[in-house]
């Protein structure tokens, strides 16, 4: 679960460096998925330059901010009667708290 909290996605680290907001990447529409590939691979290369090469500062900032804004886990529970509660998860409770 920790991985899921321990992560940033590509378009978050694209917005912080460019100072946009492209949006999220959506496969919605993709005819040609090799020039795709392709182009993640160089967006990868270009916006994770630093992250590759050691320096995790940038990481760290957009992972606190993209981690800032979620929820912790939610369980679902039946009483047995039909009757149902959620809960926040405790251990999703104890990571986001690492992670803002």
């Amino acid at each position: 679960m920790e991985s899921d909290w321990n992560s940033v996605s590509l378009w978050w680290l694209k917005n912080m460096i460019t100072k946009t907001d492209s949006g999220e990447y959506s496969l919605e529409g993709v005819i040609d998925l090799p020039e795709l590939l392709e182009n993640s691979k160089d967006e990868i290369l270009k916006y994770g330059e630093k992250f590759l090469s050691g320096d995790t500062e940038i990481f760290h900032q957009n992972r606190n901010a993209q981690n800032k804004y979620r929820e912790s886990y939610k369980v679902f529970s039946t009483d047995g009667n039909g009757n149902y509660s959620v809960s926040d998860d405790p251990e999703s409770v104890e990571i986001r708290k690492k992670y803002i």
